[in-house]
């Protein structure tokens, strides 16, 4: 997740242009306000992991979408109005899952600190690395496939790994 948020938040006005770049991020924080207000209600619905490796999967999806989206065309704005989903979800139901895979209050601390430096690690890797991704493929947008790809593989795998091993509880 980090990693795809990290490359939209250094990337995206790059690639779309500044105006068009904050005018699609504007649009992406007034959904991601407005999937925070049902936020709860979908967690109790379906279960916190289940939500949240959900929207983590349909960001992955969103990201691999860009390589159908002109840097100027309207796909691209509704891909990124959509992310906005994902921001909501990601900062809230990782911590979220955290606390419950931890159950031992001692341990409890030092899991939600662990999925707390998974941002800047995000940041680290993707200012490594995403100029020269950028480059090699020919431009940002293809970062965001790239990205798009590893989260849709990382993200299967650890939904797979975790509900077969009973770490997800909720």
């Amino acid at each position: 997740g980090w990693l795809g948020i990290c490359a939209q938040g250094f990337f995206w006005t790059t690639w779309r242009g500044e105006v068009r770049g904050c005018a699609d991020l504007a649009a992406q924080s007034a959904i991601g306000i407005a999937t925070a207000g049902v936020l709860p209600a979908l967690n109790a619905r379906f279960g916190t992991a289940a939500v949240w490796c959900t929207s983590e999967l349909g960001y992955s999806v969103l990201l691999l979408a860009t390589a159908l989206a002109g840097d100027d065309g309207n796909l691209a704005r509704v891909i990124g109005a959509l992310t906005g989903i994902n921001y909501a979800v990601h900062a809230n139901n990782a911590l979220l899952v955290a606390a419950d895979i931890a159950v031992d209050p001692h341990r409890r601390a030092r899991t939600i600190a662990m999925v707390n430096n998974t941002l800047p690690a995000g940041q680290l890797v993707i200012a490594l690395l995403g100029g020269t991704v950028a480059e090699v493929l020919g431009g940002f947008q293809w970062v965001f496939v790239t990205v798009g790809v590893l989260g849709l593989l990382i993200t299967s795998t650890t939904w797979i790994v975790a509900t077969r091993d009973g770490l997800f509880v909720s």
